[in-house]
């Protein structure tokens, strides 16, 4: 609905071009303590998740997809283009979510 390839996902979320913005985004501020980052380009906001959140969204998932196209997207809901969790042997795994960068949409 947004015209947005996996291509161009990929594009904007390559980890080279991402390495700064990774490594600078620390914390978050808020009461979650995620961790989170807009892409290089600024297209998108990656942002961990709690695993009881991940499980939430996902039982949510075709209601919210069923109401973006019931509003053909004109939904005021943000745009969330993926949930993933990341699995290393070296690590526990990590949920997180990709997320349009909702405050593009108003810069000209």
């Amino acid at each position: 609905m947004d015209g947005i390839s996996p291509e161009s996902l990929l594009q904007s979320l390559n980890v080279d071009s991402n390495r700064d913005a990774i490594f600078k985004s620390g914390e978050g501020a808020g009461q979650s303590g995620s961790f989170f980052f807009f892409s290089y380009d600024k297209k998108f906001l990656v942002k961990t998740v709690h695993h009881s959140e991940m499980l939430m969204m996902l039982k949510m998932s075709k209601s919210y997809l069923d109401h973006l196209k019931e509003t053909k997207g004109r939904s005021l809901l943000g745009r969330i283009y993926g949930l993933f969790t990341l699995r290393t042997k070296n690590f526990v795994p990590v949920d997180f979510v990709i997320m349009q960068n909702t405050s593009m949409l108003y810069q000209k």
